[in-house]
């Protein structure tokens, strides 16, 4: 009987950053759904109907818009493409 060792994995230099930011960014997108829903809600007048229309309305853009980013991330890189958009984020 023979035993063989587990494949061993290789990483790109950078990963765990990588997914420590991806877990910031995703808690971070989480917190503003739950805050400003109370703030459009509670505090701007913004019905409940009003509020889950313009998440919707917001979702079938993603929807549209998916692909496209899958096609500039083909281009210019995940990486590149991922930093970008984070800084356009932070600038908007």
């Amino acid at each position: 009987m023979t035993t063989t060792d587990a494949p061993s994995r290789v990483r790109a230099p950078g990963t765990r950053q990588f997914a420590a930011g991806l877990t910031v960014n995703a808690l971070g997108n989480g917190l503003f759904l739950t805050v400003s829903a109370l703030f459009f809600t509670r505090f701007s007048g913004l019905s409940l109907v009003g509020y889950g229309t313009a998440l919707a309305v917001a979702a079938g853009a993603g929807l549209v818009v998916g692909p496209l980013v899958g096609h500039a991330a083909d281009r210019v890189g995940p990486r590149r493409l991922y930093a970008a958009l984070l800084v356009a984020q932070g600038v908007g």
